[in-house]
């Protein structure tokens, strides 16, 4: 497969084009004038120029001219407003917020474009004959899944700091969801349908299979954010894969899309800001969000929004990339207080076996009690354990309050209590509790789970 690559320079100004020329033009003409009456003092005979020679001379002349012109354009800084003409030709494009990069990417059927717009200015593009299906970003790469007409799939791979890019075959298949995909520390991770519910597959970047992933609500789409890998389950919970192991994240509405609000925090279409690290959620805060630096930047209007290093890039309708800067933040930060870590836990359905658990995942090499023994068979509660590749992480059960790993009115009466100040629910328990992963328990998951209750 032929792919062409292409880095891009901004357009300057009409005036400081303009202006670079015109200086340039008049130096090259006083000087061919006092040439001239040079020749002209010494004489005709012997030492005038053949017009073949001065048809050379003056070709050498243009050329230095352009040469001059072409040197002092790429030299000069481009301003603050930039228009990314490539983007602008995408069918979908996108912004991806970094620790140290802000950039603007999108795709059209052949072509993968990425605009990084802090700390500086570069636009780069990759055309293949391929079909691209879907692109992701992360500090210095970006990337695209592409199908070839065998339905062979590969990744392409863009340096953004370089320009080179490389082709990678990475599976064949009818099988394959190619609306999203990511890429977190050489695993490339799709979803692969082989039921009702896709699962993920992971692989290297020679094509090689690493691990597999199974969600108890299937996989609706993946992501990528912070050099981490996220995959959003039908039922609205995220999940961080990452070498075979599945940590549960955070919760959103089911169906509901996201997009990167910097690292570690997603905002989705309904307006909600989620953190991926400790779940909390905000409403109501801007249509485009951006927490970097520990600054919240926010911007009401144009397309999208990027931040990094105390700076923010705008795209605007007409496919402006306008950066600015800010000594402080347009909104303080607020975090919800909330005692519930759902950091590398794995959280299951409620009738969930041992078994199944293990058939579901085969890199589960164990599952112990609450009293720290190995066993085999029977019911998943809250509290027991797994280990995964030597590393033992706590199952939660949702909705099992009293590790009896059943969900029942023994288990509203418990969390009952816990709002009224009777009692409190902490650890496994708080996260048994947060029904809808925001980080709080509430009234919502109180009605929550009571519904759970009652359709059982």
């Amino acid at each position: 497969m032929q792919c062409d690559v292409s880095s891009h320079l901004k357009p300057l100004s009409g005036s400081v084009t303009d202006d670079i020329i015109k200086t340039k033009i008049i130096e090259k003409a006083d000087l061919l004038r006092a040439k001239a009456r040079l020749r002209d003092s010494r004489g005709s005979d012997g030492v005038a120029e053949s017009r073949y020679q001065m048809k050379h001379r003056c070709i050498v002349i243009v050329c230095m001219i352009v040469t001059a012109v072409m040197a002092m354009c790429a030299s000069v800084t481009v301003g603050a407003d930039s228009t990314l003409h490539n983007l602008a030709q995408c069918r979908r494009v996108y912004a991806y917020s970094g620790n140290n990069n802000a950039y603007f990417y999108g795709f059209g059927n052949h072509t993968l474009c990425s605009a990084r717009a802090i700390p500086d200015e570069t636009e780069r593009t990759v055309t293949t004959d391929g079909v691209i299906r879907a692109v992701c970003h992360d500090e210095a790469y970006s990337y695209a899944l592409i199908t070839t007409a065998n339905s062979q799939y590969s990744l392409i791979k863009l340096d953004m700091n370089s320009g080179e890019y490389q082709i990678n075959p990475l599976a064949s298949g009818n099988n394959i969801q190619h609306n999203s995909f990511a890429v977190s520390d050489g695993e490339i991770f799709l979803i692969v349908h082989d039921s009702t519910y896709g699962h993920v597959e992971s692989r290297d970047f020679d094509g090689n299979p690493l691990h597999t992933y199974y969600l108890d609500k299937g996989v609706n789409y993946l992501f990528h954010n912070g050099g981490n890998a996220y995959a959003v389950s039908f039922s609205g919970e995220i999940y961080c894969l990452s070498f075979g192991i599945i940590s549960s994240c955070a919760k959103i509405e089911s169906y509901s899309e996201c997009q990167n609000a910097g690292v570690g925090y997603i905002q989705t279409d309904k307006g909600q800001l989620v953190s991926l690290t400790d779940g909390t959620t905000r409403n109501g805060i801007g249509t485009h969000v951006v927490i970097s630096d520990g600054e919240l930047f926010s911007f009401d209007s144009g397309l999208l929004l990027a931040a990094a290093n105390h700076s923010k890039a705008i795209l605007k309708d007409n496919y402006q990339s306008v950066v600015s800067s800010r000594d402080t933040p347009d909104k303080p930060i607020e975090r919800n207080s909330s005692n519930i870590n759902r950091e590398n836990t794995i959280i299951v359905d409620a009738g969930m076996t041992v078994a199944a658990l293990k058939k579901r995942d085969e890199s589960i090499s164990a599952v112990y009690d609450n009293d720290g023994q190995e066993i085999g068979s029977g019911k998943l509660r809250t509290g027991y354990s797994l280990k995964k590749y030597g590393i033992e992480y706590p199952l939660v059960v949702r909705g099992d309050l009293n590790a009896s790993g059943t969900v029942n009115s023994r288990d509203i009466k418990l969390f009952m209590e816990h709002l009224v100040g009777n009692s409190t629910l902490t650890g496994v328990f708080a996260i048994a509790a947060d029904w809808n992963g925001d980080g709080n328990l509430d009234n919502r998951d109180l009605a929550l789970l009571s519904k759970k209750v009652t359709i059982q």
